[in-house]
């Protein structure tokens, strides 16, 4: 059996480019920047190994002048850190194209499994909530201090008590369930929804739930 994921496609870059409303989020420095402030690093070194090594290369030598010992030492040392600076760079450019090429195959993902969903939530029994979609946060925005995304939806006026305990047991449990469930919109829309909770083939643990309108 084959699949192709995104990030293995040749026109990938194409794809990215020919979507305006992806943007990428820069993770650490840019590989510019990083090789910039290596070689500035390196250089600093550079001196100070000279001026610590600078009284050993100055000792007589019949086959080699002071000069030349020094220029030899630069030049080796400089040609060291260069190769090390360039190959770093392209390595940490390949990263952030990685990155990008990931982050945008993760909102391919998230966008489709949220499709004529109200909000979309992943859960997992022992680790709480892994993700959320902005619509999940808008929807519960009066509760936007409480971390626990699981709490805010456990707490909201919309699911009575046997509701809750029967969604706890469904993510417990891993099993596929619809609880009724109603909510009020930021605009102040009162909806009806139903929360369906369907569990993840693999990674094995986790569990979906998405509200629909009822």
């Amino acid at each position: 059996m084959t699949y192709q994921r995104f990030i293995d496609r040749k026109d990938k870059e194409a794809i990215i480019k020919s979507c305006p409303d992806f943007r990428f989020r820069q993770h650490g420095l840019p590989p510019s920047w990083a090789l910039y402030s290596f070689i500035i690093g390196m250089l600093v070194v550079v001196l100070m190994i000279n001026y610590m090594s600078v009284s050993l290369i100055l000792v007589p030598d019949s086959e080699q002048t002071p000069t030349e010992k020094i220029l030899i030492f630069l030049i080796g040392i400089s040609s060291l850190l260069l190769g090390i600076a360039f190959a770093a760079y392209f390595i940490i450019r390949r990263i952030s194209f990685i990155v990008l090429h990931t982050e945008f195959q993760n909102l391919l993902f998230s966008g489709s499994a949220a499709l004529y969903s109200e909000f979309m939530l992943i859960t997992h029994p022992q680790h709480g909530v892994v993700y959320f979609d902005y619509s999940f946060d808008r929807f519960f925005a009066d509760s936007t201090d409480n971390p626990d995304q699981m709490e805010r939806l456990l707490s909201s006026a919309g699911l009575k008590e046997e509701e809750k305990k029967k969604l706890v047991a469904a993510i417990a449990e891993g099993k596929t369930a619809k609880i009724p469930f109603s909510g009020t919109t930021p605009g102040g829309e009162k909806k009806t929804l139903v929360l369906q909770l369907d569990p993840v083939e693999r990674p094995k643990g986790f569990v979906v739930i998405r509200a629909y309108p009822a």
